[in-house]
């Protein structure tokens, strides 16, 4: 969602004394992509994708690429859409064997 983006870059703003960071994903996945159905029908109140990408996604991934430490991404089951992009931000990748990249454009 266009929250947990926000708030996982907050996360990152501020990391303190952190030698190095993890990201990875709870359960059975990395991340399954942006939350499309939040987006729902008629007039989209955020802007859309475009705006989305620009103002939180693509946020994000510049967040992970600018950190001083390193970022491990461990990566289990799908990391799709967004969640490719920021899987591939992190200086290293470590990928489980049931984990996938997906770029569905």
């Amino acid at each position: 969602s266009l929250e947990m983006a926000d708030e996982l870059r907050a996360a990152l703003y501020d990391i303190g004394d952190a030698r190095a960071v993890l990201i990875t994903g709870a359960g059975k996945g990395f991340c399954s992509g942006a939350d499309l159905a939040a987006r729902g029908e008629g007039p989209q109140p955020n802007g859309g994708p475009h705006q989305s990408l620009q103002n939180h996604y693509n946020p994000l991934v510049s967040q992970i690429l600018r950190l001083p430490v390193p970022v491990v991404c461990a990566v289990n089951g799908p990391a799709a859409g967004v969640g490719c992009s920021i899987a591939l931000a992190g200086d290293f990748v470590i990928a489980s064997q049931s984990a996938y990249f997906l770029q569905a454009f």
